[in-house]
């Protein structure tokens, strides 16, 4: 008898779950590739939470660029076509999330019930930093950045939950300044939380 946890052989209802499961948040990224023999793949990232530049060169590119002899498979990926040490087959939503909010890309492929899970951690933009004005004894010692997306990925490798959600709002007419209203799901305030959105 099936989980109904675990992934099914049908691309759009798994991401249909994925999406449910993170809240359509601004920083989870559904990327549609369609290779060389047209088969469905979605890659599903949290920005921020991975090396964009090794996603692109050592697992979107080498997709894109597959010559298939025959139909793409996770196996055919894993051993072939991934130029990525990390990577390891998730066959449930639990195991996918926890995988992606540690800095893993996930592949579904439309037709199989196994994803991959690529291991590529990596925070953006600069170094995070103690913070100079608020000093702790005990604790981790990261400090916010100018950056919004280095912001909210530090929350989220603090924080790894599901129930994280992430809205981006633009505030000012001349400056259209970008803020991340960021809450957890079922804790916070729906009330509030829409009347800062």
């Amino acid at each position: 008898m099936q989980q109904p946890d675990e992934f099914v052989d049908k691309l759009q209802q798994n991401l249909e779950i994925l999406s449910e499961l993170f809240g359509n948040s601004s920083d989870v990224v559904f990327r549609q590739l369609l290779p060389v023999d047209q088969t469905q793949v979605t890659i599903f990232y949290i920005e921020g939470l991975i090396d964009s530049q090794i996603l692109q060169q050592d697992v979107i590119r080498p997709i894109l660029e597959m010559t298939s002899d025959g139909e793409m498979t996770p196996t055919q990926l894993k051993d072939k076509v991934v130029n990525v040490g990390g990577i390891s087959f998730v066959s449930n939503h639990e195991d996918a999330s926890n995988g992606m909010l540690s800095g893993g890309a996930l592949i579904l492929i439309d037709g199989y019930k196994d994803g991959l899970l690529v291991s590529i951690p990596g925070l953006e933009e600069r170094a995070i930093t103690e913070s100079d004005t608020h000093p702790i004894i005990r604790g981790p010692k990261d400090a916010f950045t100018e950056v919004i997306r280095t912001n909210i990925s530090l929350v989220r490798h603090r924080v790894k939950d599901t129930r994280v959600r992430v809205q981006t709002i633009q505030a000012g007419n001349k400056t259209k300044t970008e803020l991340a209203l960021m809450y957890m799901d079922g804790l916070a305030d729906q009330q509030i939380v829409s009347s800062c959105s």
